[in-house]
């Protein structure tokens, strides 16, 4: 393929080329259309649909331009650490909890359909700066 690259020195067909290929590839509103779904996190080992929570592989209509550095593991995976931290400074409330994890989505995603503001409130040297 190389020497096949090497041979092809014709101005005319290049400039044809790169022609063919500006029309195809050419998208004036590229840069406004990145990293826009906001239904979507890209993980290492593929693209998250927040919607279903389903996995799908990484592809380019997807344009995302940054990658989190996770790999996804479904939404059964355990994740012991973190809930019993949740747990823990939310004395094992579980609408709390359930809410507080909404929260997390919402900051997660950026989708601001819902107006909310959130405060964390407790005393000096608690959790709430940890949150």
């Amino acid at each position: 393929m190389l020497k096949s690259l090497r041979d092809y020195n014709n101005v005319a067909a290049v400039n044809s080329t790169m022609e063919v290929m500006q029309g195809k590839m050419y998208a004036p509103d590229l840069f406004q259309r990145l990293n826009t779904d906001v239904h979507i996190i890209n993980v290492r080992n593929g693209i998250w649909q927040l919607k279903t929570g389903a996995l799908d592989v990484h592809r380019p209509q997807y344009l995302c331009t940054f990658m989190t550095d996770v790999d996804y593991r479904g939404l059964d995976f355990p994740s012991p650490v973190p809930m019993e931290f949740l747990r823990d400074i939310f004395n094992s409330n579980e609408v709390l909890i359930r809410w507080m994890l909404r929260v997390f989505a919402y900051a997660i995603n950026g989708l601001t359909c819902e107006e909310i503001i959130v405060f964390l409130v407790g005393g000096g040297g608690e959790t709430a700066t940890c949150l």
